[in-house]
């Protein structure tokens, strides 16, 4: 893994106006940068073109994170997290990375990366983590397509509520179908007292867990669709406008991957934006230029025809002396 030296405690402030944007090819050497990159990672232009990516890497980033970077772009997913970088001065910044390949014609070309602001909760909670990772502390934690997740039961619970919405409601109704099953079979074992006595368990607690389990599904659905749907419409409706939305993403399973991607083409859409509104800037600035050395050019053209005609007033009459003297 590359160190880069020297690095200090200092960090680089950005702010929301920040949108650092940068491309590589597939073996990670940057082919483009805007200038916000420029100016943040503090290294000139020239020295960042085809340079590897990884020269404004901090030292404190654990190789994890790189490795679930990879792994998830190779999977031809995007990838969104946390990143601690250095600058060439040795100052730090963290921002909120967006990864994505991109592609041409089908075939993934290269990566296009997204960088703002990091939210400072998220950032404390990311360190933490991070230098645990570093230290071989991190038990029961690591890092998949981004988020911080936990391992062993924890983690087994944490994929089962990122299960899809069509496995929980496979799950959910196979469960109901499973108690009513049940619940049938033993009310054919006999109809009197004893037969009721004995199986009274099932006769009240199967209607009561099933209607639990549709309870469930009924929270499940609203959780996972309902609510998630109402974050992607603000996401969409921000998009539409140009605005850049910050929202928390508390959703799972393919909601929490379309509220990512609505947020990966956000990012993606701002720094197309800010590229316009510096090349505009740029055409403006130009265009005064043209303006003002246009100005100037027909100043000196009036001036030039007025001494034209100073110069044909005097011809004419140095003509007329010419005339007389003959």
């Amino acid at each position: 893994m590359r160190i880069n030296l020297p690095v200090t405690d200092t960090e680089y402030p950005l702010t929301d106006r920040h949108v650092v944007a940068s491309a590589t090819d597939l073996k990670g050497r940057i082919t483009y940068v805007n200038p916000d990159f420029v100016e943040v990672s503090g290294f000139d232009k020239a020295e960042l073109l085809g340079a590897p990516h990884n020269i404004v890497r901090h030292p404190d980033m654990p190789p994890e994170a790189f490795e679930d970077l990879w792994r998830t772009l190779k999977a031809g997913r995007p990838w969104r997290g946390l990143v601690k970088n250095r600058r060439k001065n040795g100052e730090y910044y963290w921002v909120e990375a967006f990864v994505a390949p991109v592609r041409a014609d089908g075939a993934v070309v290269g990566y296009l990366s997204v960088r703002v602001r990091a939210d400072r909760r998220e950032v404390q909670a990311a360190a933490e983590v991070y230098r645990a990772l570093r230290e071989g502390r991190a038990k029961g934690l690591c890092i998949r397509e981004g988020r911080i997740v936990h391992t062993g039961l924890r983690g087994f619970a944490q994929r089962v509520r990122d299960l899809g919405i069509g496995a929980r409601l496979a799950l959910g109704f196979a469960a109901a179908f499973a108690l009513g099953a049940g619940a049938a079979l033993l009310a054919q074992r006999g109809s009197g007292p004893e037969a009721l006595a004995s199986n009274a368990l099932w006769w009240f607690g199967a209607p009561a867990l099933a209607m639990s389990l549709v309870a469930w599904l009924w929270h499940a659905v609203t959780a996972s669709i309902a609510a998630p749907l109402k974050r992607a419409i603000v996401l969409a409706q921000s998009l539409a406008s140009g605005r850049v939305e910050k929202l928390e993403e508390a959703a799972t399973g393919e909601m929490r991957v379309l509220l990512a991607s609505l947020q990966q083409a956000q990012r993606q859409l701002s720094h197309i934006v800010a590229n316009v509104r510096d090349c505009a800037e740029a055409v403006d600035s130009g265009a005064q230029q043209i303006a003002a050395g246009n100005a100037d050019l027909s100043s000196r053209t009036e001036e030039q025809a007025s001494s034209l005609q100073e110069t044909a007033s005097s011809m004419e009459e140095l003509t007329q002396t010419v005339k007389q003297s003959a």
